[in-house]
């Protein structure tokens, strides 16, 4: 999110304590001086699942903390 801007409207998820915000602008500055060459990297890797998975993925891991 750091080499984006403008934000869009919340999306409401399927937890009441969280929401998706997703920026509507690539920054322009980040095309010669980019932050890095990777962005934030996740603490866990969904690449093995389906999109489709991602979201009861996550819903059954928040539910086990």
């Amino acid at each position: 999110m750091m080499d984006y801007m403008g934000m869009s409207e919340e999306t409401k998820l399927p937890f009441s304590e969280f929401y998706l915000v997703i920026p509507d602008t690539k920054a322009s500055w980040t095309d010669n001086n980019p932050i890095n060459g990777k962005g934030f990297q996740p603490e866990k890797n969904l690449g093995h699942l389906p999109y489709s998975q991602w979201v009861s993925y996550v819903a059954e891991d928040l539910n086990s903390q």
